[in-house]
């Protein structure tokens, strides 16, 4: 599961840390859900930072860009 910033919840319209698998598939529009996904697994497999820029459409339905970034925690 993702730790995500209180104004990352508000802008993804969640109450609290969610699966950032859920939030791709959920939040980001189709165009930009295989770059997303690709962009968070190179991440992840070589415990680099995740950088990553997609849309999304918000609860009034605007199209809203997104730069995201983030740094993994790895159990040691």
């Amino acid at each position: 599961s993702a730790v995500m910033s209180e104004e990352a919840l508000e802008i993804f319209g969640l109450d609290k840390s969610g699966d950032v698998s859920a939030i791709i598939d959920e939040k980001i529009i189709p165009e930009d859900r295989a770059q997303a996904r690709d962009d968070l697994a190179k991440a992840i497999n070589s415990k680099s930072d995740y950088h990553s820029e997609y849309r999304i459409q918000d609860r009034s339905g605007n199209l809203r860009w997104i730069l995201a970034q983030g740094r993994a925690k790895y159990d040691e």
